[in-house]
Formats: structure tokens, sequence, C-alpha cells
């Protein structure tokens, strides 16, 4: 077994078995249920690994009053390959780019008909939107302008909201100028297409140039096809250390499916969809994810019970899940 966790918020583990390879999530109780349900549909168009269990289970905790707390635990089949970080692709940024606008089509193209997540695009704005509107009520004209001085529900007090999302790709703007942005385009998006949500490098996996399948799909659903492309822009900037290659991802994506003022309001959402300071370590792939690849160890556990109880429960469970 190996920790493979490259998130604060989520641990994730790599089990090798004899005639397979597993990946173990657990995360606080209710924050994978959306990526178990994508993840069973995904699978079903045969673009990600199977989910072999989703359960929320009383887990040891030691800063727990009770020394139990309930988590989730996702089990899911490995998809065959590498991700997009690894160095052989790297290497060759020109077919990467236009790769991954490949992949994005057929993500795309894909019936959104049956899907279980039918709103992703009202669930994204919402969500962007309300911790946008709280920090202009509550914002102060001496503070610094990218500072919200809270504490309201779901901002926390002195929250810097990274900018770079938005000014990374159109240019130097305040955060009021970004909410601005966010209330005059986001009703540009629509939602009419299946998207990962999480469109990055380290979400997507190769088995020598072939695409193998997605991970990581806690942020698919039924929504906007800009939030792909923005996250594939920014995913490819990021790890390649230029914006030199956007041009050949939009030249094979097709710059007649680009609308720019959707693009603009997916970045300006990015904006205060979350923290600069919680996200020290990068969002370059999903909501664990981090530029680099993530450190393959073998999983150490902080107290004996944990491991006594993740034995007989999740392994075996695991276990008789493929046997049946």
């Amino acid at each position: 077994m190996y920790d493979t966790s490259s998130s604060p918020e989520a641990r994730v583990y790599r089990v090798d078995m004899d005639d397979r390879r597993l990946f173990i999530k657990t995360s606080s109780q209710g924050t994978l249920s959306a990526e178990a349900t994508m993840t069973r549909y995904v699978h079903g168009l045969g673009l990600s690994g199977e989910v072999v269990l989703y359960e929320t289970l009383p887990t040891p905790d030691s800063s727990s009053g009770n020394g139990v707390t309930q988590r989730d635990w996702l089990i899911t089949g490995a998809v065959s390959g590498s991700d997009c970080t690894d160095d052989t692709y790297l290497a060759d940024p020109e077919r990467l780019c236009e790769m991954m606008a490949d992949i994005l089509h057929l993500l795309s193209e894909q019936p959104v008909h049956g899907c279980p997540v039918a709103h992703r695009t009202d669930d994204y704005l919402t969500h962007a939107w309300n911790r946008c509107s709280r920090m202009l009520s509550d914002m102060k004209e001496d503070d610094n302008p990218n500072r919200h001085d809270g504490p309201v529900d779901g901002i926390p007090h002195g929250a810097l909201f990274d900018v770079h999302y938005y000014t990374n790709r159109f240019g130097d703007a305040s955060v009021q100028d970004i909410a601005e942005v966010l209330r005059r385009y986001r009703h540009s998006l629509t939602t009419d297409t299946l998207i990962h949500g999480d469109f990055c490098l380290p979400n997507i996996i190769l088995d020598h140039w072939r695409f193998s399948g997605f991970v990581d799909l806690g942020g698919s659903g039924v929504g906007d096809r800009h939030i792909d492309v923005f996250w594939a822009l920014w995913t490819l900037q990021y790890n390649l250390k230029t914006h030199e290659h956007d041009d050949r991802f939009l030249d094979a994506y097709g710059r007649d499916r680009i609308d720019p003022d959707a693009l603009r309001a997916v970045a300006a959402a990015e904006v205060f969809s979350r923290q600069a300071d919680n996200d020290h370590y990068v969002r370059s792939g999903g909501s664990c994810r981090s530029a680099a690849l993530p450190s393959r160890r073998r999983a150490t556990w902080s107290m004996p019970s944990e491991r006594h109880f993740f034995s007989p429960t999740l392994r075996d469970a695991a276990c008789l899940q493929i046997c049946h």
C-alpha cells in the first residue's frame, strides 16, 4: 500500500493486489458523494475506472471527542497508464496540446441524457456568486483590495482571493473589477455539455499516448464546456511554465467553439470559488491534485487502531466487490 495523497483535504492510498490495482480515497463525510456518483456514470461511458465501493464509515480519529469520526471512503479501480504530468508527455508539448483538445472533444460529444448531475453550471455559479456577493458587502475601503475581512458564512476571516486565476489570462484587475466581470458575464454560461469540471493534466490518464480515462470526477456533470477549456489552458500554462502553447491548444480545439465572454466568466468565477491561502498546494488538477507528480510512499498509520480498522473493513470489502 502506498500513500499517493497530494491534498490537505483528502488522503489517497494505492493498493497493489495480485491481479489489479485499487485507489482508496478518504475525506470528510459527504465530500466524495458527487465523485462516486459521477465516476460511476463516466465509467458507464467507458471513460473512467470503476467504483468498487463508496461508503461513509466510522473512522478512528484521535481529535474527536469519542475517538471516531464519520468519513467518506471511495475505492476505485485504477486506470491504466500515467497522468499527463509524466515527463514523457510534458516533453512533447505540442502533441500534448493536441491530445488535450481531442480528449475534450471526446468528452463533450458524450450524451447528457440521464446524467445524475444535470445542473452543474447552476451549482458552480451559485457557489462563486454567493461568495462574491458576501465579500463585496463586507469589504472595507482601507483593506487589501484582494482581501476579505469576514467572517461570513463560507469565507474565512482574512481570506485572500487569488486574482491570478483571472489576471494570468485577461490582464490586471482588482478583486472588485473581477466581481463586476462575474456579475456581467455569468449568464453567458450554459448547461448543455458533459464536463469534467477539473480538466487538468493530473486528471487525464494516457497509456503510451492513448487516452485511457479520467480520474477525480467530483466536479463533473452537465455544464458549460468553457469550464473545461479554462482549466485546460491553465494546467498547460502551469505545467509547461509558458503561455507559448496556448495557440496550439486553441487551434486544435477550435477557436470558433469558444465564447470569450463565457471564458472570462469562468476565470472570474474561479477567483471566488477558493481562497488563495487554502490553495498553497496548487490547483492543477482536481480538487485534490498538485502540479507535481504525487509522491509514491508506503502508507504509514498514525494509530494502530486505524490500521486495524482499515484492513478488515475496506480491503476485504474491496476484494468481495471484485469477486462478485
